[in-house]
């Protein structure tokens, strides 16, 4: 994770590292990235980076987990504005996030943080936590919880993210918006309605 220098600079200059690291994210595997690449294209100083960052790794995990707060920060104002109606906010986050990535063009650099075994491993402690924390704060504002327990829901939530990516990526890569769409919702109503009709 970040020093503390990062975390303290003016929003400006962060952003210029972040969007630094993504330039060269989506053109590079991560693995034949160099610091030399990233400072190079921040306009930084080597010195600087290890300011900022422990090595490369940290600095392309920063980047990807500020997206993943950003999204997350995103489903749960979804969650208040649905009055804690789980299956409507999940159908309106998917549409948001796919907004997102074709917004930002981010299909690249997702794919490339994470499909890097090492990098996510390295992090996966800080992962676990994230997704935990993210998990215990939703559950206190869905309606499902009516329905299931804790644990039930952080399965659930597994199954609704792992129907998520696959469409959304599918998507940005512009398969059949009209199927995909079709199949998205076939899949999350079967999951609705297992849970409601217990």
């Amino acid at each position: 994770m970040p020093y503390e220098r990062f975390t303290t600079l003016k929003p400006k200059k962060k952003q210029l590292v972040f969007d630094s690291i993504e330039t060269i994210v989506k053109g590079k595997e991560l693995d034949s990235i160099s610091i030399s690449d990233i400072t190079s294209e921040a306009e930084i100083s080597r010195g600087t980076f290890y300011t900022y960052f422990k090595d490369k790794n940290d600095a392309i995990f920063t980047l990807f987990n500020n997206y993943y707060e950003k999204i997350n920060k995103s489903f749960i104002q979804i969650l208040d504005e649905e009055n804690g109606d789980f299956f409507k906010s999940v159908r309106k986050g998917k549409d948001e996030l796919i907004s997102f990535i074709k917004k930002k063009d981010m299909l690249l650099f997702l794919q490339n943080v994470s499909s890097n075994y090492n990098l996510i491993y390295s992090y996966r402690n800080v992962l676990y936590n994230d997704f935990k924390n993210f998990y215990d704060y939703i559950y206190q504002k869905v309606d499902i919880k009516k329905y299931v327990d804790k644990e039930k829901f952080f399965i659930i939530v597994d199954m609704v993210i792992t129907t998520i990516a696959l469409t959304v990526f599918r998507i940005v890569l512009d398969i059949n918006k009209n199927v995909l769409n079709k199949e998205f919702e076939y899949k999350l109503s079967i999951i609705e309605k297992s849970i409601k009709s217990k």
